[in-house]
């Protein structure tokens, strides 16, 4: 699971917008009442019927208030569990304001930061977790130049340049680091998201090593191979 929606809801108008509930006696649909007034009437949207009653456990308001508080007790322990992926949306507004404010905030909750640390420069590269990129950096593009470019100090201010980025412009909480290549910048880099408030679940690896070493040295010709040759020749 890669991110949670919050839904924040005032208790007042939780109980009004219970309360307006109505439920068509034919195919069972259930409506809120501002949704369905129209020219003719209130009418089903399926089936057309207008045999609408206000649902039974909705004009009790002691029930109502009832199960806003035993929503307050359980939401509490969830959200406890998926602090680090909520997203909260404010549903005061109409149905269809909510949907256009979902839209917009769209947020990376979770991504991944990877590293490619080389003698020369540090880039980093901002990813959610399918791959697509958010944002990217490196050393240089922070004014760094020459031999300052290899030096952890450089690496941990790009960091900190792209933790600042995916937290404040894209809303991420828990990232998982890949690493690359040997240079000295990746520790650095490491320490700097952390500081900056990103968790870091994981860290991996993925430097490429040679599996089956260098190309061997051709062989020098032998003193009785070379005999042999002559001989023929």
């Amino acid at each position: 699971m890669d991110i949670v929606i919050e839904l924040q809801l005032d208790d007042k108008i939780a109980v009004n917008r219970l309360k307006s509930l109505l439920v068509c006696l034919d195919c069972k649909s259930v409506y809120s009442a501002s949704s369905l007034k129209n020219d003719d009437g209130l009418a089903c949207m399926k089936c057309k019927s207008i045999r609408l009653e206000r649902r039974i456990d909705a004009s009790n308001l002691s029930t109502i208030n009832r199960r806003i508080s035993e929503y307050h007790i359980q939401i509490k322990s969830l959200h406890e569990h998926y602090k680090e992926k909520v997203l909260t949306i404010n549903a005061n507004l109409n149905a269809d304001q909510v949907i256009t404010v979902g839209k917009s905030a769209k947020k990376f909750v979770t991504g991944v930061i990877h590293i490619r640390a080389t003698f020369n420069n540090t880039f980093i590269n901002v990813t959610d977790v399918q791959g697509n990129t958010l944002y990217q950096t490196s050393i240089g593009a922070h004014g760094f130049s020459g031999s300052r470019k290899s030096t952890p100090y450089a690496a941990g201010k790009a960091s900190e340049s792209a933790a600042k980025v995916a937290v404040e412009r894209f809303g991420m909480k828990v990232v998982s680091v890949v690493i690359r290549g040997p240079g000295f910048g990746a520790e650095a880099a490491v320490k700097a998201l952390q500081g900056c408030g990103l968790t870091v679940t994981s860290i991996a690896g993925e430097t490429a090593i040679p599996h089956n070493g260098c190309r061997l040295r051709k062989k020098e010709k032998s003193i009785e191979y070379l005999k042999r040759l002559f001989y023929v020749l």
